[in-house]
């Protein structure tokens, strides 16, 4: 199955105004596009916010969200200039780190986490309307 970048935004390190104008654009175009039944915005928003806010306040130079279509799903992809960072391998919620990404795999239907960079990839718990799919591979 093919990938097919729905929207993007690019942030800077240390620019945290940018993250609500992108939240509110990331909002408007899931509320424009997800299937009423079966899809979870608000997850979806919770993990766009951190997983945004995680690289814009801890990562480096410059910050690449995108949406892409998978299927009749979403993917959403966080990157930055940064050399990786450690995951936390516990799953307590009061862990003084990483309780961000633990909450971000409760929510999303998958995570990955490339090893030795600083790349997130989150499938959203959202379907898309007819029309909105990437084609088949």
């Amino acid at each position: 199955m093919s990938y097919r970048c729905l929207r993007s935004w690019n942030l800077e390190h240390g620019a945290l105004e940018s993250l609500a104008a992108a939240r509110n654009d990331f909002l408007s175009f899931l509320q424009a596009t997800a299937e009423p039944s079966g899809s979870d915005i608000t997850a979806a928003l919770l993990i766009f916010g951190e997983l945004t806010s995680n690289a814009v306040e801890h990562g480096r130079g410059k910050v690449a969200a995108t949406l892409f279509a998978l299927g009749a799903a979403t993917a959403l992809r966080v990157a930055d200039e940064g050399s990786g960072f450690e995951v936390s391998t516990t799953s307590a919620t009061d862990a003084m780190r990483g309780r961000g990404l633990f909450f971000v795999k409760t929510l999303a239907q998958s995570l990955v986490v490339e090893t030795g960079a600083s790349v997130v990839e989150a499938v959203l718990p959202v379907r898309l309307r007819g029309g909105m799919e990437s084609p088949t591979a």
